[in-house]
């Protein structure tokens, strides 16, 4: 498998609550929203990307529980070709047909207005797949969230919030970024300092 760079090995422990937001690779051209965009005098790479195959054989198994819930983040655009559906199928999960929308807004509140072919694209979208019959914490999280954008793919402190009150953990961030207090993290960007205990 190719993972983006070299990663550190994956926590030895299993988590019944994990986000995924996997480094999609994907051409949007003319919207310069893909981790990758190539277009007139323009050239440049948010972070190293996975080819579908390898997110497909990405062996989450080995951190979850036998009754466990998986956030996982999908660009809109590659939902227009089921992806979700292989990834879920690989992984030996099931799809909800449940999602969180992230709706991106400045600092007044008003939406924040990205690229897009037809809409301008205000928002991002994470599904909710489970493996066996996990539990939900709170029956009371809302399918929508507002929240400030960061930097290209970063996702808000109010969704980590929201899964906080959704699950109970321990609780896993894959391809993670930065560290968050109660969660464990993974991922070739995640700071070494912070990694959890890895298999022997």
């Amino acid at each position: 498998m190719n993972f983006p760079k070299e990663n550190p090995p994956l926590p030895r422990r299993k988590y019944p609550c994990i986000v995924v937001d996997p480094p999609w690779s994907f051409s949007d051209r003319g919207t310069r929203m893909s981790p990758s965009y190539s277009g007139g005098q323009r050239t440049y790479s948010h972070y190293s990307t996975m080819t579908l195959t390898d997110i497909c054989l990405f062996p989450i198994e080995k951190v979850l529980t036998e009754d466990a819930w998986v956030f996982l983040w999908i660009p809109n655009s590659l939902r227009r070709d089921r992806t979700e559906h292989l990834v879920a199928r690989s992984w030996g999960l099931t799809l909800t047909g449940s999602e969180m929308v992230w709706v991106k807004v400045t600092k007044d509140g008003r939406p924040r207005i990205g690229g897009g072919h037809y809409f301008r694209s205000a928002h991002e979208t994470c599904l909710l797949l489970r493996r066996g019959k996990p539990t939900r914490a709170s029956a009371s999280v809302p399918s929508v969230f507002l929240a400030e954008r960061g930097r290209h793919s970063e996702k808000p402190d109010e969704f980590f919030d929201l899964v906080e009150a959704f699950c109970l953990g321990p609780r896993l961030d894959l391809f993670a970024r930065k560290p968050r207090s109660g969660w464990d993290g993974w991922g070739s960007e995640y700071p070494e300092d912070d990694e959890v205990t890895p298999d022997p």
